[in-house]
């Protein structure tokens, strides 16, 4: 096995030894690893098993899997020039390797021999499913199309991950691209504000040696202006800066544009669902889903706005009445909202997130959540120092049952910075999996918050 940070088969990796030159010669190393298993001894198989089929293709799938949600993950938490140049290399690699895979008739036909087989009435409801489900990721994937149908597919599939990825990196640079300057001269704009946004402000003025301060689109930032800035132009200013990133419209119209790459994924997607027989993409979209079909999303999704519309209307009317009759304003514009919602909400029920603040300090939510997750699953959360993460903020977790028993481990990254995706997810790492000797992995995820 080359010497590659990417490819430790410890537990956990060491984040601090991973450069973005490690990404394509990790890649190419798991991606050659499968193909040697696949063409050298599973479909050399004359009775496909799941010992000699499924198995090991799950164990080197699986080794995929940790390489890319690594690099990935990676790419979401510091989108920097070289790592986002890194990305780019290897993301048409596994998207034309997942192709590949998903398109090849001999191993569609192995799967869905095993299904039809004896041997299948034998294996439990788990096995069954991984199987069923294979066999139905093979047909979503074109395997029965003709073979000039499935190289246009691989086509569309190639396209709209690039897409994708260029949308995404779009709204990040947009999100960056932008930022408002508030002189001395000016500082009556930062009247409402919090404590610590002003601070933030003013240590980003600093950097840039600028003096006065600086606010930005990063999330707690226009957060803070939408809900606490007294001045009605600032938050407008806000609201059409963040609601018109990477777009034609707004402060930085046609830079960093997503509108033709929208409408080149809208199309390529209703090409790609028409090419494999559904009417549209939604339609393709719901077969692996739990809802049965486009009719009854739909009849969900009314029934849901005939529900909550009518209590929407009355919040919002009380909230105009109040706007109206405490502070004369008479139209409430969409970056009003907020602001009066604050103030109502202090008004009414003696309610102030930033009188609330002090109360909720990182550990103490944390600490908060353990106890709670605690009594309800009967684990126990312990945090593991000096463990090298991949920013200085990022902790640590262990989880144990009530024998001591390690069930899990996960990453805490809460606090936003440059070149990092906005937004809460979780992505995991490794996945549970009992392999054929008995050993059972202990899952890993990243939680971003």
């Amino acid at each position: 096995m080359p010497n590659n940070p990417l490819l430790r088969t410890e537990e956990l990796p060491i984040f601090t030894d991973i450069k973005p030159s490690d990404f394509a010669p990790a890649m190419e190393y798991v991606i050659n690893n499968f193909d040697a298993i696949l063409w050298n001894k599973v479909l050399k198989e004359e009775n496909p098993s799941w010992e000699n089929t499924v198995l090991p293709l799950e164990e080197a799938s699986d080794k995929i899997d940790r390489v890319w949600k690594l690099i990935t993950h990676l790419n979401s938490i510091s989108n920097t020039t070289e790592i986002r140049h890194a990305y780019d290399q290897v993301l048409p690699k596994i998207t034309e390797f997942n192709s590949e895979i998903m398109q090849n008739e001999k191993l569609y036909k192995a799967y869905f021999g095993l299904k039809e087989s004896e041997k299948f009435k034998t294996y439990n409801q788990t096995q069954k499913t991984i199987i069923k489900h294979a066999i139905r990721n093979f047909q979503l994937s074109g395997v029965n199309l003709q073979k000039q149908e499935r190289q246009h597919l691989k086509q569309i599939q190639q396209r709209l991950s690039e897409l994708g990825n260029q949308f995404s990196k779009n709204v990040i640079d947009a999100t960056q691209a932008w930022e408002y300057y508030i002189t001395l001269e000016n500082e009556f704009l930062l009247a409402g504000l919090p404590e610590h946004t002003i601070a933030i402000a003013k240590e980003k003025a600093l950097q840039t040696q600028k003096p006065g301060w600086v606010l930005s689109l990063d999330q707690p930032c226009f957060y803070a202006v939408l809900t606490f800035a007294k001045s009605s132009e600032l938050r407008k200013t806000f609201y059409t800066a963040y609601h018109t990133r990477a777009s034609d419209q707004g402060p930085l119209a046609n830079h960093y544009d997503n509108t033709h790459i929208i409408t080149e994924i809208l199309a390529l997607k209703q090409e790609l669902a028409t090419l494999l027989g559904y009417n549209n993409y939604a339609e393709y979209s719901l077969v692996p889903k739990m809802a049965e079909d486009t009719t009854q999303v739909m009849t969900f999704l009314s029934n849901l706005i005939n529900h909550s519309k009518l209590f929407a209307e009355k919040e919002f009317a009380e909230l105009v009445t109040f706007a109206k009759e405490k502070h004369q304003i008479t139209t409430l514009s969409a970056w009003d909202v907020s602001y009066y919602s604050e103030l109502y909400q202090q008004e009414r029920y003696q309610i102030s997130q930033e009188k609330l603040r002090p109360y909720f300090p990182e550990p103490q939510v944390l600490s908060g959540m353990f106890k709670l997750a605690e009594r309800l699953f009967n684990i126990h959360f312990q945090e593991i120092p000096n463990c090298p993460t991949w920013h200085d903020s990022v902790k640590l977790f262990a989880i144990t049952d009530q024998h001591g028993n390690l069930r899990g481990k996960f990453y805490t990254d809460l606090y936003v910075r440059d070149f990092k995706r906005s937004g809460a997810w979780m992505a995991d790492f490794i996945a549970r999996m009992r392999l054929v000797n008995g050993v059972l992995q202990t899952p890993v995820a990243f939680l971003e918050a």
